[in-house]
């Protein structure tokens, strides 16, 4: 309980509702408490907080390469790297775990592609082709393409760009990683028009077998 020690306009000491009074070498203060900070632990804000872990995990990785192209010119009051984070949560769950199928690598008007094929080379090199249909609807064969590969075994990404439409086909280096070929691998292919101002929404398919 807190006691006001020389009347009203005099020293506290102790609480009074959420002031705190003392004396510090003679000089009488009053101080507010810490309010506490809330960290609510149910099962559905835990998973909400892993899934955006995993996605912000993916950002950073990719930042670079597949998203400052593709995203940071078309995000509206956000970044680029938010706009993805925000995009491609729902495509991790409540362990922070990717769910591949639901990735994507980019979102626009720009007309996807085509046949979307996947080869895997070896354990070392993997190539994306596709059918070249430059000058159906606003597509143009100087579309460049960006590349997203999920193996699952190795539970690894990675990243390619710089073919061209025209090219119908892209490589990507994928060093230590697993066995290509099963179900939750993934292969993600968008384009963006050279002049950056167009992008298309990617396409998502499963991975091949070697």
């Amino acid at each position: 309980m807190g006691k006001i020690n020389q009347g009203i306009f005099g020293g506290v000491s102790g609480s009074i509702g959420n002031l705190t009074g003392g004396s510090w070498k003679g000089i009488n203060y009053l101080r507010t408490k810490a309010q506490s900070v809330a960290n609510p632990r149910t099962a559905a804000q835990v998973g909400q907080r892993n899934a955006f872990s995993g996605v912000v995990a993916l950002a950073k990785q990719i930042n670079v390469e597949l998203i400052k192209p593709l995203w940071d010119r078309f995000a509206q009051k956000k970044s680029g790297n938010n706009a993805f984070v925000s995009a491609n949560i729902g495509a991790f769950d409540a362990n922070g775990d990717v769910i591949a199928p639901d990735l994507v690598i980019s979102q626009g008007s720009l007309t996807p592609v085509e046949n979307l094929a996947p080869q895997a080379i070896d354990a070392d090199n993997y190539r994306l082709t596709w059918d070249d249909n430059s000058g159906e609807g606003s597509a143009l064969a100087t579309d460049v393409a960006y590349a997203l590969l999920y193996d699952s075994v190795a539970d690894k990404y990675y990243s390619a760009s710089g073919a061209t439409r025209a090219d119908g086909q892209i490589d990507i280096e994928t060093p230590d990683s697993g066995a290509w070929g099963n179900a939750a691998d993934r292969c993600i292919l968008g384009f963006r028009r050279a002049d950056g101002t167009l992008v298309s929404t990617s396409v998502n398919i499963q991975g091949a077998v070697i």
